[in-house]
């Protein structure tokens, strides 16, 4: 079984993969993401802040990562531009969000994009949306 050149496949090193992708009412930590507080509370319409997150492995060095977070409207509301990868990583985390407006969290779908780029290629991407309704 362990010699099954499918799970072989499947066992074998993954570069630039995200494990994990998801948005949460706070600032992101490491701890959080690893005992999944993340997906405890998603945010509402009512709640404090917004925040997109992803956590990956594999990344290089040189790698680009920008985390983009969306309105239903389509309007940039948050980004996080990091700086260049200084070597390969195992494991990283990025979040990017905001505090709620005056007027509270507009209704309808918010989208986050990640994206790793590498050489002016775009390596990795990933998307992700949160419907927010009304309670």
């Amino acid at each position: 079984m362990l010699w099954d050149a499918a799970l072989q496949a499947r066992l074998r090193y993954q570069e630039r993969t995200v494990l994990n992708a998801g948005f949460a009412t706070a600032p992101v930590t490491m701890e959080f993401i690893e005992d999944g507080r993340t997906n405890a509370e998603l945010p509402s319409a009512t709640s404090a802040a917004m925040v997109a997150f992803v956590r990956t492995i594999g990344l290089k060095s040189g790698d680009l990562q920008r985390l983009v977070l969306s309105s239903p409207g389509g309007k940039v509301i948050a980004e996080n531009n990091a700086a260049p990868v200084e070597s390969n990583k195992a494991q990283a985390f990025l979040f990017t969000g905001r505090k709620r407006p005056a007027n509270g969290w507009d209704l309808g779908t918010y989208k986050a994009e990640y994206t790793v780029e590498q050489a002016g290629q775009i390596v990795l991407r990933e998307r992700w949306e949160l419907p927010v309704q009304p309670h």
